[in-house]
């Protein structure tokens, strides 16, 4: 009978009070200390962090919204000694003073950042708060916020922040959880190597900031009620806890049959490809004329491999080119590296929900999960035209009911390819969906 009742609880998501509880209910008289220590011992294995996510559309009355969200966690989860709140909301919530007013009542800290549309299990919708809370007896959290980044050095405001982040726990870091500002001041690759030079070559998991508008001006990042138009904030994972990930990009039926050499590169820029200009290059092919990218080609998918990176994995990476420079060169969202062959994908509507289902499907094979954090590039969002949800519906509707979950979208995805030998391929993504597991 012991064994059976040990088998049970191990598949259970329940944190060591709960635990004991059940095994007390089970036996129907208190076991002995021996045996719920050794249940414990085996589950805490496998059940490092419990979660729960919770909404509002409230933005009128920070009041009914924290009664709202409360209520909500109340019925969902107990907290455990250590909690986290992860924040997506529509900017207009910042703005009414809502999430100021949220984070001074929650009794645990919050990150996070403004986002065009968000799912929870069982809602979705654009003009709307979710959170997803973490808790646990193994892992400890800690949250920070930079100054605003005025495109220096950012090893200072970054630098700066985490260390004093780093001091509330005298465990092993396991894992950063990161909310860029969209600047194009930086590459968003500039983020993961910050994080990587104070926090090694631990996992980076994120996404950059959006909101609803063309110009994306109203984008904001979040740390316990402070929320900045310029500033990064970011949540700390200590101890316990072993996050998996999940990628996906462009299908790769859909390639399309253009390829090329980046003969030379600075940075974010295109200067060569094939060794003629960058300009020239994607004159040859079709996608521009006098210069002048045409229109829609914002929306086409350039599949890089990253060889020239020391920790390449044989994982490419996608790309967004946005336009041209008025020397010629191809100005992209991510960092370009010479001697890289890419080729170029689809981002139509059937491409997006095929790739992020069959990444969905992925998720539900995974043991023991206990929370998702998903991104999904807000390109995707648009590649369905009047159904923006299109997407966020399908995933609700194949993921595990079971697992809570959050999903936002994304002006550039953070995500590693691979971890080896607790080494982590982090790799900054566009037109992706992104999945960490815990």
């Amino acid at each position: 009978m012991q064994e059976l009742k040990i088998h049970f609880l191990v598949v259970t998501p329940y944190g060591k009070h709960d635990i004991i509880e059940l095994i007390k209910r089970i036996d129907g008289r208190n076991t002995p200390g021996s045996l719920q220590e050794k249940v414990f011992d085996c589950i805490r294995r496998i059940i490092m962090v419990k979660s729960a996510t919770m909404y509002t559309y409230e933005i009128d009355s920070p009041e009914r919204a924290f009664a709202e969200i409360n209520e909500q966690l109340g019925s969902k989860i107990t907290l455990m000694n250590h909690s986290v709140g992860i924040m997506l909301c529509a900017p207009d919530f910042i703005e009414s003073g809502v999430v100021k007013d949220l984070c001074a009542r929650f009794s645990f800290p919050v990150a996070g950042v403004t986002t065009s549309s968000q799912a929870v299990n069982g809602q979705m919708g654009d003009l709307m708060l979710t959170l997803m809370v973490l808790t646990s007896d193994d892992v400890e959290f800690a949250v920070g916020m930079t100054d605003s980044l005025d495109g220096g050095d950012l090893s200072v405001p970054v630098g700066n922040a985490l260390e004093q982040a780093k001091e509330a726990s005298d465990s092993a870091l396991a894992m950063a959880l990161i909310f860029p500002p969209l600047l194009e001041l930086y590459p968003g690759d500039a983020y993961i190597e910050v994080f990587e030079k104070y926090c090694g070559k631990i996992p980076v998991f994120g996404t950059l900031a959006v909101d609803d508008s063309i110009t994306f001006e109203r984008s904001m990042t979040v740390c316990n009620g402070r929320s900045e138009h310029s500033a990064l904030s970011f949540i700390l994972m200590f101890g316990n806890v072993a996050p998996r990930f999940a990628l996906a990009t462009v299908s790769k039926k859909k390639l399309l049959p253009y390829t090329g050499e980046i003969t030379r590169a600075q940075d974010v820029k295109i200067l060569e490809i094939n060794d003629l200009p960058a300009s020239k290059y994607f004159e040859s092919i079709g996608l521009a004329k006098n210069g002048v990218l045409h229109e829609g080609v914002q929306f086409i998918p350039f599949m890089m491999d990253v060889t020239r990176a020391e920790d390449y994995d044989g994982v490419p990476v996608v790309r967004a080119l946005y336009r041209f420079d008025e020397d010629g060169s191809a100005l992209c969202r991510g960092r370009m590296y010479e001697k890289s062959v890419f080729t170029l994908g689809s981002c139509s509507m059937e491409d997006v929900m095929e790739t992020t289902l069959e990444c969905v499907g992925k998720i539900n094979d995974m043991d023991n999960a206990q929370a998702v954090i998903l991104f999904s590039c807000i390109v995707r969002r648009m590649a369905f035209g009047v159904n923006p949800l299109a997407e966020a519906k399908g995933i609700k509707e194949l993921l595990n009911p079971d697992l809570p979950f959050i999903l936002g979208y994304s002006g550039g995805e953070i995500c590693p390819t691979s971890i080896r030998e607790h080494i982590a391929a982090n790799r900054f993504h566009n037109y992706s969906f992104i999945a960490c597991v815990l």
